[in-house]
């Protein structure tokens, strides 16, 4: 489903004003992988309800505040070190 900027707006913690009139968002099923689905089940079982994962797109977060902008790289260095992997 898409939610659009009425129906988001028209929440009592929204504020009224939130979104603009042209956003929205739009949910999107997107089921966990069997992995993690099983991983849940294991710490919640025998109590584990029913559920489903979605995924939110289209949400643009506005801040108030200001990053700071550096100057861009010029150089990167990557560092090795061959004992780090004994420590691991």
């Amino acid at each position: 489903p898409q939610l659009d900027a009425n129906f988001l707006n028209s929440s009592p913690t929204s504020g009224g004003s939130c979104f603009l009139p042209d956003e929205m968002v739009e949910l999107v099923c997107d089921p966990l992988a069997i992995a993690d689905l099983l991983g849940l089940w294991d710490k919640f079982k025998p109590r584990l309800p029913a559920s489903m994962t979605y995924v939110a797109r289209g949400i643009l977060l506005d801040s108030e505040i200001e990053m700071p902008v550096g100057a861009p790289v010029q150089t990167r260095t990557v560092q090795y070190r061959a004992d780090a992997e004994n420590r691991a």
